[in-house]
């Protein structure tokens, strides 16, 4: 995900405006677009300790989500 590089067939299902909109296609595949790119942050993250981060969407793992009480 990091990378933001997609092959051709992961794109069977997405809207032709979508694509065009938020990816952009090189010779190695479908590259995430650059306005998209800079919204986004990978990075480990602690969900214990204080976030880095404030004001952020999460997409996790369900597994993680067990050990919550």
């Amino acid at each position: 995900a990091w990378a933001g590089v997609y092959r051709e067939e992961q794109f069977v299902d997405v809207p032709p405006a979508r694509l065009e909109r938020h990816f952009v296609k090189r010779a190695d595949g479908w590259h995430v677009s650059p306005d998209l790119r800079r919204m986004i942050v990978f990075t480990a993250h602690n969900v214990i300790r204080d976030a880095p981060f404030t004001r952020l969407d999460m997409i996790t793992c369900r597994n993680l989500l067990i050990y919550f009480q």
